[in-house]
C-alpha cells in the first residue's frame, strides 16, 4: 500500500474576505434533520429526519415538502442513483443497521438490506449501479459492503476501511474518510490502492467534484480553541485532495464546519461554517486556488449541504431548527445583496469596511499604520465604502499606484466616513490615505506611561527605592 505525502498550504484563518447577504428560503422538515441528497434529474431533495424516523421529500421547483416516508429508527445518511431513481437510506433496525431502498417515483420502501451493528457511510456510483455502505463493529478495522443495485445483494466486501464515503463516477474511485486517513479504492477491483494520512481528528463530511477530480474532506480538530467569548469550541480544517495523484492541500477554516458540496457548474465548493462571531455562513472556495473567495450569511444552522447543478440551488440542513435552507444561484448578483462587509485585524483588534456596489467588491484589506488602508478589489465599476474613524479619519487621497482617483465623501459622522468612487479599468488594489490611521497611541497606555513617569520622578526626588 502506498502512503501518500501530505503538503500543507494556505492558512485561511489569517485571511480576510468579503461577506455577503443572500436571498434565502426556509422549508420545514422533520425533527433533527441530518443527511441530504439531491436527484438532479427529477429535481427532488431528500432529507433524513434523525429523531422522526422519516425522510422528507422536497420538490426542488417549488421548495415544498411533497412527501414523508417512514423508514425506521434514526435515519442518517442518504444517497441517490439518479439514473435508476432509487434512494438509499441508512437507519437502525432491528436487527443492527439497515439500508432501506426507496422508489423515487412512488416514494415507497421497496427493499431493505441488513448491514451490521453500526453503518456509518453511504455512497452510490450511478454509472456502475453499485452502492457502498461502510460499517464498524468495534472489533475490526471496519468494512465497506458493495451492493449490486440491480439485485440489492451484497456482492463484495472491502476490508480495513470505513467512515464517510464519496464516489467519483467518472474515475470509478471510492473514497473513505475516517480517523486521520483517506482510503482510495478502485471501484473495478474493490481494492484499496492508497491511504493518505491526515492530521484531523473527526471527519464531518466528504465530497467529490468529478469535473476537476478533487476530493474535499472536512475534519474537526482537537483540542478545542477558545473563541472571543471564552467558550471552548472545536476548529475545523478542509483537506483538498487531487484525485490524479492523491496529493493534499490542507487549509484551516477556523471554527466549526458542518458540511461541504461541490458546484459542478463553477467548480467552486461550498462549506457551511460557524465563524468566530458564532454566525452561520457559507464559505465559497475557489475550485482552482482552494482559497475562500467570500462568505454568504445564512439564517440557519451550519449543517450538511447538497447542490443541484441543474437548478443552481444550494440546500443547507438546519439540524437544530428542523428546517432546510434554499439558496438559488449562490454565486450570482441576483442572490448576493449589494451590501457586504470585509474585515481585517491589526495587533489583535478587528476592523471592518462596509461596501456597497453592483459589481466591484472589496475582497481584503491591509492597514498601514499611521498612513493608509490598502484594499484589494474584484470586479469593476463604482463602489461605496464606509470606514470607522477608529481605523481611519480625515480621508484626503484615493489612489491606485501613482494615479489619483477622484472620490466623493457621501457621509461623515462622529463614528464613520463613507466615500464613493469609480474603479479605473483593470484596477486590483486601491490605497486610501487619511490624516489619522491606526494605531494611534492609546489613551489608557498614555495615562499608564504618565503615571509611571510620575512615580519614577517622585521616588527619585525623595531617594526612595523603585522596588
Amino acid at each position: 500500500m502506498i502512503i501518500s505525502i501530505v503538503f500543507f498550504l494556505s492558512l485561511l484563518t489569517s485571511q480576510s474576505f468579503a461577506e455577503f447577504n443572500t436571498l434565502e428560503e426556509k422549508v420545514s422538515v422533520g425533527h433533527r434533520p441530518m443527511g441530504i441528497a439531491v436527484n438532479p434529474i427529477t429535481n427532488k431533495v431528500y432529507v433524513t429526519n434523525y429523531d422522526s424516523g422519516s425522510i422528507s421529500v422536497i420538490d426542488g421547483s417549488t421548495n415544498k415538502v411533497v412527501g414523508n416516508i417512514t423508514v425506521g429508527v434514526f435515519p442518517s445518511e442518504v444517497a441517490i442513483n439518479s439514473e435508476t431513481n432509487r434512494v438509499y437510506v441508512i437507519h437502525r433496525g432491528p436487527p443492527g443497521s439497515l439500508v432501506s431502498i426507496l422508489d423515487g417515483q412512488s416514494n415507497t420502501v421497496i427493499d431493505t438490506i441488513e448491514i451490521g451493528f453500526d453503518a456509518i457511510g453511504l455512497a452510490v456510483n450511478p454509472n456502475t449501479n453499485k452502492i457502498y455502505v461502510s460499517y464498524w463493529n468495534y472489533s475490526s478495522e471496519g468494512i465497506i459492503f458493495v451492493v449490486d443495485g440491480f439485485t440489492n445483494k451484497v456482492v463484495d466486501t472491502i476490508k480495513n476501511a470505513t467512515g464517510l464515503l464519496a464516489v467519483n463516477p467518472v474515475t470509478n474511485t471510492i473514497y473513505s474518510a475516517t480517523g486521520s486517513s483517506i482510503y482510495v479504492i478502485d471501484g473495478q477491483t474493490n481494492k484499496i490502492t492508497d491511504m493518505v494520512q491526515l492530521n484531523g481528528e473527526r471527519v464531518i463530511d466528504l465530497a467529490v467534484n468529478s469535473n476537476t477530480n478533487k476530493v474535499y474532506v472536512i475534519y474537526w480538530n482537537h483540542p478545542p480553541t477558545s473563541d472571543v467569548g471564552g467558550a471552548a469550541r472545536a476548529t475545523s480544517s478542509i483537506f483538498v485532495m487531487d484525485g490524479s495523484n492523491n496529493i493534499i492541500v490542507n487549509t484551516s477554516l477556523g471554527f466549526e464546519s458542518g458540511g461541504i458540496a461541490a458546484n459542478l457548474n463553477t467548480n467552486n465548493a461550498y462549506v457551511s461554517h460557524n465563524d468566530i462571531k458564532s454566525k452561520s455562513v457559507i464559505l465559497v472556495i475557489d475550485g482552482d486556488s482552494n482559497i475562500v473567495l467570500y462568505k454568504i450569511n445564512i439564517n440557519n444552522d451550519f449543517g450538511r449541504l447538497a447542490f443541484n447543478p441543474g437548478t443552481n440551488k444550494l440546500f443547507i440542513v438546519g439540524y437544530w431548527t428542523d428546517s432546510l435552507s434554499v439558496i438559488t444561484d449562490p454565486e450570482s448578483n441576483q442572490s448576493i445583496a449589494r451590501t457586504y462587509d470585509v474585515s481585517s485585524s491589526l495587533d489583535g483588534n478587528s476592523y471592518t469596511i462596509t461596501g456597497r456596489a453592483d459589481d466591484a467588491r472589496a475582497m481584503a484589506f491591509t492597514i498601514n499604520p499611521h498612513r493608509s488602508v490598502e484594499i484589494e478589489f474584484d470586479g469593476q465599476g463604482e463602489v461605496e465604502l464606509t470606514f470607522s474613524k477608529e481605523m481611519i479619519d480625515g480621508i484626503h487621497t484615493v489612489k491606485t499606484g501613482e494615479q489619483n482617483i477622484a472620490f466623493e465623501q457621501t457621509s461623515n459622522s462622529s463614528f464613520s466616513t463613507t466615500i464613493k468612487f469609480a474603479l479605473p479599468d483593470n484596477t486590483q488594489s486601491v490605497e486610501i490615505i487619511g490624516v489619522t490611521v491606526v494605531p494611534e497611541f492609546p489613551v489608557a497606555a498614555l495615562i499608564l506611561v504618565v503615571s509611571m513617569l510620575t512615580l519614577i520622578i517622585t521616588r527619585t526626588k525623595f531617594k526612595l527605592p523603585l522596588i
